[in-house]
């Protein structure tokens, strides 16, 4: 093979395919702080031009005096709903962890698809059995527990991270 190319031929299917991209974040529960929120919105500006980077935030049900069940149910229909026609990643404790190689290879699949992405954060009592079962992909970003307004930027920044890895930018440096 000539050197007459720039990139390995992994990266160049990946320019191919991260052209214009979709991708939604929704989550479940208060609205974060500014600070969080500006994080967010940093990782967001580094990812290409040409991607569409929404993020969502849904308030919790309100409990009122309904079992948890139902509330997570309530809020599931919700999250089907924003999440309707895409490719859906649920984040939950029972979901594969990837390492950020590992992940930044299933983001590129994921992308690989041509459909839209659906990050979902659920709410104080995790994602409904109905947002699990239609989830396309369920992940774990860890064993540990995070603060909950915490996970949107972790997303944030892993989506970012695979992106640098995939383009072999520096910014990954394992």
């Amino acid at each position: 093979m000539s050197g007459s190319g720039s990139g390995s031929r992994a990266d160049r299917s990946y320019r191919a395919v991260s052209e214009g991209q979709r991708i939604l974040l929704i989550s479940v529960g208060r609205r974060v702080d500014e600070r969080t929120a500006l994080a967010v919105e940093a990782y967001r500006r580094r990812l290409p031009a040409g991607w569409q980077w929404d993020w969502v935030q849904l308030p919790e049900a309100s409990a009122g005096s309904l079992p948890v069940r139902d509330v997570m149910a309530r809020e599931g229909r919700r999250i089907l709903e924003r999440a309707e026609g895409r490719l859906v990643v649920a984040l939950a404790e029972q979901g594969v962890e990837d390492d950020s190689i590992t992940w930044a290879g299933r983001f590129q699949r994921f992308l690989e698809q041509g459909r839209p992405l659906a990050l979902v954060i659920g709410g104080a009592h995790g994602l409904s059995p109905e947002v699990l079962q239609r989830a396309d992909h369920v992940w774990s970003l860890s064993r540990l527990t995070f603060p909950h307004e915490m996970v949107p930027l972790l997303v944030a920044e892993q989506i970012y991270r695979a992106h640098s890895i995939l383009h072999s930018h520096p910014y990954h440096k394992a």
